[in-house]
């Protein structure tokens, strides 16, 4: 489902404001903190012999498990549009857009 952008460029087709984005966040937290997923984690780490560029291309992909559930339920696609869109939206948001006057409290915690 990751891949699957490289035929046609993704133009942003969603929007959240600053607090959604950081309830977003939250949620995104707490899947990630979830002992399966931590599990899933140490493991890929171990079978890529720790090799840092290996080891983060395939978390993209564990991360995706996630991932995918949240952004359905927050009604994203639960593919790499709904990745592009998420990503596009925390990335604008954390360099403090124009009318926040910085970044906000959730990414500086």
């Amino acid at each position: 489902p990751l891949a699957e952008s490289l035929a046609k460029p993704l133009e942003r087709s969603m929007d959240l404001t600053l607090t959604l984005a950081g309830d977003f966040v939250e949620e995104l937290l707490r899947g990630y903190s979830q002992r399966w997923f931590q599990d899933l984690v140490h493991q890929c780490a171990r079978d890529c012999d720790y090799d840092r560029g290996l080891f983060l291309d395939r978390l993209q992909h564990i991360a995706f498990e996630v991932q995918k559930p949240i952004l359905e339920n927050w009604g994203f696609d639960g593919d790499a549009q709904g990745l592009y869109d998420m990503t596009s939206i925390l990335q604008e948001h954390s360099r403090g857009g124009a009318s926040t006057g910085g970044s906000p409290a959730w990414l500086r915690q």
